[in-house]
């Protein structure tokens, strides 16, 4: 993975480029397509069936739902590692970052957060706008996982299912406004060597950034 990004960026500085800026351009397009774009797009489909798998699960229960209900979930966090190094572009936007992935966990948060949400049976704290604003550690994928592999049996337990049916529409939200931003808004600059207000303001910016992830990732 890291031999391949060091790869695109060498052989695009053996080539020939007008300017010191110029040349960074096609670094940055190779890095957008091959590496961040496709990731970013398979997190966000991952996440998308982990939602579907919830919706049938919690309307039909079946022998085998909790073995769906992981088999997504694994699915996605397998996802989850190809990009969670990547502290760049719209991840770092509104705690998306940490409501996909709260860690390190401080004082058992996750699970009092999870607990308290699951013992008090309020339907209007699961709407989209409201959860969107709950605590980061019940938003994303370590808070399904308790759901999934400790004692709690979801397909049994018809709260508990609503609960994991919108953590994962949360997590779903999240990803596909990432990938998109990424794909609409980000990409088109990058390709034409332009600054974003947000993210970078030259095109050396976004390597250097690619660059020292590699390293603190």
């Amino acid at each position: 993975y890291r031999t391949f990004i060091l790869a695109i960026v060498g052989l695009v500085f053996f080539s020939t480029i007008s300017t010191a800026e110029d040349r960074y351009t096609p670094i940055n397009t190779a890095l957008m397509n091959e590496v961040f774009l496709p990731n970013f797009k398979g997190l966000a489909d991952a996440a998308d069936e982990q939602h579907h798998a919830w919706e049938q699960t919690c309307a039909a229960p079946a022998l085998d739902g909790e073995k769906v209900l992981r088999k997504a979930f694994q699915k996605t966090m397998d996802a989850w590692a190809l990009v969670f190094h990547w502290n760049i572009g719209p991840i770092t936007q509104h705690l998306r970052r940490d409501s996909l992935y709260h860690w390190p966990e401080r004082r058992n948060s996750i699970g009092k957060s999870l607990a308290n949400l699951l013992a008090n049976e309020q339907p209007e704290k699961l709407s989209t706008k409201r959860f969107s604003k709950a605590s980061v550690a019940v938003q994303g994928l370590p808070a399904l996982e308790r759901l999934l592999f400790e004692d709690i049996d979801v397909t049994k337990n018809p709260w508990a299912c609503k609960v994991g049916m919108t953590i994962a529409l949360n997590v779903q939200m999240i990803t596909k406004v990432v990938e998109r931003e990424l794909r609409e808004e980000v990409e088109p600059l990058l390709n034409k060597g332009i600054p974003h207000p947000d993210f970078f303001d030259q095109p050396s910016d976004f390597i250097n950034r690619v660059f020292n992830e590699l390293v603190t990732g």
